[in-house]
């Protein structure tokens, strides 16, 4: 399984190179706390231009605050740059000289899925690492089903391991036995008592799972719990968690730290547009297109443009899997646009070869 290349624009990961992963060996540096306007330059910018929480910034970028805002980075070496006032500061200031990938949603992101609501597809184990002690299955409530049987299967030989039958809820835990191995993927398959299969579901072969490594159970842990000490709001904490999380390809983890700052409604728009790429790559599109469409409306709102292009090229990804290619072509010419008035040639080429890909100029 080749888990996460790249989640959209939202997260760059540090992979382990002992689980194999390819091209995306990089942290992240973003900003997880203000109080205030903080304003970015991107290399190729024109000018300074407010940003928001949760944004990414690499080499080559500045930032800028006032005197009296506070303004906190999470580097890629998990260490916290607060940012100084009065001056413009380049990014590499206060973070290691990491050259990160920031880039829109690409094809190379999606996967299929999650979609038809008739059926108990997967949506959590699904396309991402686990701690062997924190296994949970959940999945779609399918309407006239009273239980479910669910079976874990180890997909090298397709081998039922471990079968619970006449489940009434729509999760259970895994009781850890048998235990399960580093380094072998696993699939979870769900059937109603009405004869719906997940397997019906269009990305289920995606839908596979390892178990995380224990030295890198090691490093979250340690890491966590220096994020923890740090004098930081529990948002920032929160955000911070989640970086280490996507990091580490624990997606499921990812995704239960931010949907409740999401439920709550807390305005910021990374953590709707890092949910979106999320359930993007993982292929709960549904969710994807929701998310993704509620950080439009914010980045709309605050008039937050790089945002808003980046959340239109996501949905954009989304709508196309759904089958609604004029749908996406018109938010990709949007986020076109927006990227046009930032001065983004990068990011301009790169909407116009997904354009053509689509046979739209």
């Amino acid at each position: 399984m080749k888990l996460f290349n790249r989640l959209g624009i939202g997260f760059t990961l540090t992979v382990i190179t002992i689980l194999g992963f390819s091209e995306m060996s990089r942290a992240e540096h973003r900003l997880i706390e203000a109080n205030g306007p903080v304003m970015l330059q991107r290399k190729g910018w024109s000018d300074f231009r407010v940003t928001g929480v949760g944004t990414l910034v690499n080499v080559g970028d500045r930032l800028k605050v006032e005197t009296g805002v506070k303004a906190v980075i999470h580097c890629s070496d998990n260490t916290i740059w607060r940012v100084l006032t009065g001056n413009a500061y380049p990014v590499t200031y206060g973070c290691p000289n990491d050259d990160l990938l920031l880039r829109i949603g690409q094809q190379l992101d999606n996967a299929p899925g999650g979609q038809n609501n008739a059926i108990p597809y997967l949506k959590c184990s699904r396309r991402t690492f686990v701690r062997p002690d924190q296994i949970k299955f959940c999945w779609n409530s399918v309407a006239g089903a009273s239980s479910y049987t669910v079976r874990l299967v180890r997909q090298q030989d397709q081998t039922v391991i471990w079968e619970k039958a006449q489940v009434t809820q729509t999760q259970i835990n895994y009781p850890g036995n048998p235990a399960l191995v580093v380094g072998e993927e696993y699939l979870v398959v769900i059937e109603s008592n009405n004869g719906k299969s997940s397997q019906l579901d269009e990305g289920a072969s995606l839908s596979t799972f390892e178990i995380l490594a224990p030295e890198a159970i090691q490093q979250i842990n340690t890491e966590i719990q220096a994020i923890s000490r740090q004098e930081l709001s529990s948002e920032a904490k929160t955000l911070a968690v989640a970086n280490v999380y996507i990091r580490e390809e624990l997606l499921s983890e990812a995704i239960q730290t931010l949907e409740p700052l999401a439920q709550r409604n807390t305005g910021i728009i990374a953590v709707y547009q890092n949910l979106g790429d999320i359930y993007r790559y993982v292929g709960l599109n549904l969710l994807a297109e929701s998310r993704y469409q509620q950080a439009i409306a914010i980045a709309t709102s605050s008039q937050d443009t790089e945002a808003l292009a980046m959340a239109q090229a996501g949905l954009a990804e989304v709508k196309e899997m759904l089958g609604k290619r004029d749908q996406a072509v018109q938010l990709l010419q949007q986020a076109k646009t927006e990227f046009e008035s930032l001065g983004d040639a990068e990011r301009v080429g790169e909407l116009d070869a997904r354009l053509q890909a689509l046979g739209a100029s």
